[in-house]
Order: structure tokens, then C-alpha cells, then sequence
């Protein structure tokens, strides 16, 4: 009885050790991965990006161009590098970077790693000879290399100290990376991994020398702006090199499209890490904007400290305007003091950009939702600001963007709201004449560059454009709503699942609805419309941005309806077919992470 419960037990140990393992293809891989590598290239299932490539290339219709064994990662392996028997197909592969002292050593201290089910095979299947001291020689891709037996693993070099050193690593990477850090792989088919601490010192002389070239170009310019451009962009460059800890770049393959992913950490206290800090929207991004056919929309939280970080970023700008003899140095620091007064009552961000039908208000419409510590503030300052703005400059193109120029307080009511203009007067700028007018106009509206903006409650304003006051009105019923219709739209409701859930900053953006207006626009001028045409396919472009514990991530996700869409407008420009239908998705499988 005894035995039977020992067997049983160890039976049920195996089990669970292989789903586990199955669960989480990428702590293997980074098992394989010897702990001390500065970066690497890994597959982490190489059976399961196999397939995910080829019914990638499906789904986009790309058979013809990409036939096998082209369209397969195995059978590349199989017939190129004659990996016929022993392989273990559903291991990782990998390419490592072990450390270099300089940037001329840094090709040959790479190591190629197999995943075997039978390594002394594998071997032998690719032509390797074993030598003295347990070592193999072969060649690989042409190249004489050394290999070496591992656990489960073939590890292949050119050259046999690189070999010693990953096969002597006391640990993998999987001790390195552990929770927190961990979940920025999941879903990758593809990543690419530096240690940008180690890296970016060994490349700094390069890095110095180069920076250094670039400074002294901008210094040179005949621009008064070249000294503050280059001395802002040193100190960026510093701030990145002193705080740079990990980067992480990966691609996930998905029935419904292709995602990419970039992660970046800085070092704990570093100066980096404190400007990325933020924290996610609590409610959706996209909250109070009214539903549309959008070309883009999206939203961004704003940290206050970043805020005052991007003014205080600006002192070189403000210093060099100075010495400009058109500027008043008086109006310039009138500008700079309400701007740092301005700039930390901003919390938040949301905006679309809409396509209208054609009519009396134009064909583009434009409407943001910003939060604010304080919405009659924040109205009071923009006010002060403009007329700052007119009173800068005694140049006399300046003057006369000024005199066209005109900020008015309550100057309508729309929906029981007090409406502030900011209006351009097309007519007082010369250089425009009638046929100049009524294209834009056309285009823009009768209204023309006409900005509304509305206190919508004591910490949302309401900004308009386009669309005549019917839009704004619109907006204003929706603008301080904890609703957001326009995730309901079905393009959002199509590939917002493939985001993470928790958010600084997203936008989506509706390609089909951009190409659309375009032609509407070049129709309503009686221009020649595009030769090309495309279908409306509600699969926009959805991007989007997080953080963590010193840590920023940016993901892309782009839907196969829209991958295939600009494939078939390609072929259709260089005459090799109409374009056809776009492509149903296989199946929608959610790649997003909380």
C-alpha cells in the first residue's frame, strides 16, 4: 500500500511540475540563460511560435511571399542547421551576450543556446565532433564554433573561453528576474533583453564622443535656440545613462494581431526613476468623451512633478529668447512665471479627433476633457498667457498673428455653460487671400480657427474645435460624466482587451478613418481624390502606456484586419492586385496583462 501511495504521489509531482512548466514558458528559458549575460534574444516555446508564425502569415494572406521552410522557425533549424534529431521542440532558443570590454570584442563573446531532448544527438546531427576535454567542434552557419552539453541544452560558441563562461554561470536568469519583474515577459513570443547599466558603460566613449560632436553642431547653428537644444539634450542623454538599468523589447503573436512591447527600468533612487514615476488612471482614459467616428483619441494622467520638470526643462529656451532683440524680456518672464503657475494644475488629459460629415462646421472636429485642480484657474491662466503671447514679440509677422489674435471670457452660453473663444481672424493675415480662405474654411468650418473652452465643474474644462457649437454642446453633456462611450465603439471594443488593464496613457488610432477624411477633405476642395481606397475595417492601432517600481512600459497592439489592409493597399500602389477583403481573426485571444 505504502508503495503505491510512493508511486502515486511521485506520479501526481510530475504531472503538476509539467503543467507548471507548461504554464510558463519563459522562467524556463531564462533557466537556460546564464545569469551573468549583459543581453539576449530568446524564443521562449519554440514549437509555439512556430505555429503562431504561420498562421500569422495566414491570416495576412502572405503564403506566397513567405513559402516554406521560410514560414517556419523549425524547419529553418531542421534544414539548415541539420538540427534532425534530439531537438526538443517545445524548449527555447536563445542567443546570448556575455560581458566585453570593448566594442570590437562583442560579437565573438555571443553563445547560441538549443533546447535537447537528446543532446549528444543533436550534435552528432549537425555535424559536430567531439574533442578532447568533453567539448565538441562544428560549424555553425559556416562559421567554426566549439559546443558543450548542458541540462536539457546544446550551448554552441565561437569561441571556447565564451563556451567556459556560460556553462560555468552558477545560476540563470530566472534568479535574477522574480515576480514583479517577471510579468513583463508574459505573452512573448520574442524578446529581446539588455542590461543597459553594464552595456551603456562599455559603449560610453562612444557614446561621449558622439554627444560631444552633436553639441558642438547645435552650438554652431545660426539658430538662438541651438545652445539651449543642445545643453537640454546633454542633460537628458546624462539623466538616461546614470539611470538606465534594463530594457526590454518583445513581440507577441495572437490570432488577432501582432503586439509589441517595450519595458524600461531605472535604478532605484536614480534621478530617471523619479522623473517616470506615475501613477495609473483609476477610471477609464477615455471618460467623458463623446462616442464618434474618431481618427485618434486617447487620454494621459500628468504628475504634477512632470509637469514642473517640463517648465524648468524649458529655462535654457526662456534664457536664449532673451537675447533675442524682438523679444520683451519682460512679457518672456510674464510667460515663464504663468506657466509655472499653470502647468501643476493639469492632471489629466483626454482628446479625440473626429471625422464630420460635411456641413457648415467643417469636416474635423476636435474635443479634450482636461482635468484640472481648478477649472476657473486654469481658464484665467490660459487667458493671461495668450495675451502675454501678443505682447512678446515686436516682430512684424508677430504683430500681426497678435492683432488676428483675441481671447474672450464668457463670450457665449451653450448648454447653461459660459463659453471662453480663442479665436484666430483669418482676415486680418495678409498673406492669405480669398481662394486661401475658403479652403480653409471648407475644411475647418465657417468658423474657421475658432477654439471654445468651457469650465465644465470645478475640475474639468471642456476644449472644442470645429464643428460649430452644436459639437460643443455635445461635449459639454458629456465632458464631467464618469462614462466613456467611446469604449463601446466596436474598433476600441476590438483590441482594448490587448492592453494592459492599468494605464498612465492609451490612444487608439483609426487608420481607415484618417485615409476616409483625407478623401472627404480632398473631395470638399474638388482636388483629385487618392487612386487607392480602403475599407472600413473599425481595427485601429491601439497603444498604450504603464508603470511600475521604477519601471515604464509601452505596448502596441496591431489588429490583423489592419495589417492585412495596409499589405493589400501596398500591393494595390505597386500594381500587383486589388486588395482583398480583409481577414477574420482565427480566434481573439486576450494578450493583455494586468
Amino acid at each position: 500500500m505504502m508503495r503505491k501511495t510512493l508511486v502515486t504521489l511521485i506520479c501526481l509531482t510530475a504531472v503538476l511540475s509539467g503543467v507548471a512548466q507548461a504554464a510558463d514558458p519563459m522562467k524556463t528559458a531564462l533557466s537556460f540563460i546564464p545569469e551573468d549575460a549583459v543581453g539576449f534574444v530568446c524564443v521562449p516555446e519554440l514549437k509555439g511560435i512556430d505555429g503562431k508564425l504561420q498562421q500569422t502569415i495566414g491570416n495576412l494572406g502572405l503564403q506566397p511571399f513567405v513559402p516554406p521552410p521560410y514560414n517556419s522557425p523549425l524547419a529553418l533549424l531542421q534544414q539548415f542547421l541539420q538540427m534532425t534529431e534530439g531537438l526538443d521542440e517545445n524548449g527555447p532558443v536563445a542567443l546570448v551576450q556575455m560581458p566585453f570590454d570593448t566594442p570590437f570584442e562583442q560579437s565573438s563573446r555571443m553563445a547560441f543556446i538549443f533546447p535537447a531532448e537528446k543532446p549528444k544527438a543533436l550534435l552528432e546531427a549537425m555535424g559536430g565532433q567531439v574533442g578532447e576535454g568533453g567539448n565538441w567542434s562544428l560549424a555553425l552557419f559556416g562559421q567554426p564554433s566549439v559546443a558543450a552539453i548542458g541540462e536539457k541544452r546544446v550551448i554552441v560558441a565561437m569561441v571556447p573561453d565564451v563556451l567556459k563562461a556560460v556553462t560555468d554561470s552558477k545560476g540563470g536568469m530566472d534568479g535574477r528576474f522574480k515576480g514583479k519583474d517577471l510579468k513583463v515577459f508574459k505573452g512573448l513570443d520574442l524578446v529581446l533583453w539588455i542590461d543597459g547599466e553594464r552595456l551603456l558603460g562599455t559603449f560610453k566613449p562612444q557614446i561621449d564622443g558622439f554627444m560631444g560632436m552633436m553639441l558642438m553642431m547645435q552650438q554652431a547653428s545660426s539658430s538662438p535656440f541651438g545652445a539651449a537644444q543642445g545643453e537640454t539634450t546633454k542633460k537628458q542623454i546624462d539623466m538616461f545613462m546614470e539611470g538606465a538599468k534594463w530594457i526590454t523589447l518583445g513581440v507577441s503573436l495572437d490570432p488577432a494581431g501582432i503586439g509589441l512591447r517595450g519595458v524600461f527600468h531605472a535604478k532605484a533612487g536614480s534621478e530617471l526613476a523619479r522623473v517616470i514615476k506615475a501613477t495609473p488612471a483609476k477610471d477609464s482614459l477615455l471618460q467623458g468623451l463623446p462616442a464618434g467616428k474618431f481618427m485618434i483619441a486617447g487620454g494621459q494622467v500628468f504628475e504634477t512633478d512632470e509637469l514642473k520638470d517640463a517648465v524648468k526643462n524649458m529655462e535654457p529656451y526662456f534664457e536664449a529668447g532673451e537675447g533675442i532683440e524682438s523679444v520683451d524680456a519682460d512679457q518672456l518672464k510674464t510667460l515663464k512665471n504663468i506657466l509655472e503657475d499653470w502647468a501643476p494644475t493639469n492632471k489629466g488629459l483626454r482628446f479625440t479627433l473626429e471625422a464630420l460629415p460635411p456641413g457648415p462646421g467643417g469636416v474635423v472636429g476636435m474635443a479634450a476633457v482636461v482635468e484640472t485642480s481648478d477649472s476657473g484657474r486654469w481658464l484665467e491662466l490660459a487667458g493671461r498667457a495668450i495675451e502675454a503671447l501678443k505682447k512678446l514679440s515686436t516682430d512684424e509677422d508677430a504683430q500681426m498673428l497678435a492683432k488676428a489674435t483675441s481671447f474672450t471670457s464668457e463670450a457665449e452660453e451653450i448648454g447653461g455653460v459660459k463659453v471662453t473663444h480663442l479665436k484666430l481672424d483669418l482676415s486680418k493675415i495678409e498673406d492669405l487671400d480669398e481662394d486661401d480662405l475658403d479652403e480653409i474654411t471648407t475644411v475647418l468650418g465657417k468658423e474657421a480657427v475658432l477654439l471654445r473652452m468651457a469650465a465644465v465643474g470645478p475640475n474639468v474644462v471642456a476644449v472644442g474645435f470645429g464643428g460649430g457649437a452644436d459639437y460643443m454642446k455635445r461635449l459639454i453633456e458629456h465632458a464631467d460624466k464618469k462614462a466613456a462611450p467611446l469604449e463601446g465603439t466596436p474598433g476600441i471594443e476590438k483590441v482594448a482587451g490587448h492592453l494592459p488593464k492599468k494605464q498612465v496613457g492609451v490612444a487608439y488610432v483609426a487608420v481607415d478613418q484618417i485615409f476616409r477624411c483625407v478623401q472627404s477633405v480632398l473631395k470638399a476642395l474638388e482636388e483629385e481624390e487618392l487612386p487607392v481606397d480602403i475599407p472600413e475595417i473599425n481595427a485601429p492601432l491601439a497603444l498604450a502606456s504603464t508603470t511600475g517600481d521604477d519601471m515604464v512600459r509601452v505596448d502596441a497592439f496591431f489588429p490583423t484586419e489592419l495589417v492585412v489592409t495596409a499589405k493589400n493597399l501596398v500591393m494595390t500602389m505597386m500594381g500587383m492586385g486589388a486588395p482583398a477583403e480583409p481577414a477574420e481573426p482565427a480566434g481573439a485571444v486576450k494578450t493583455g496583462t494586468d
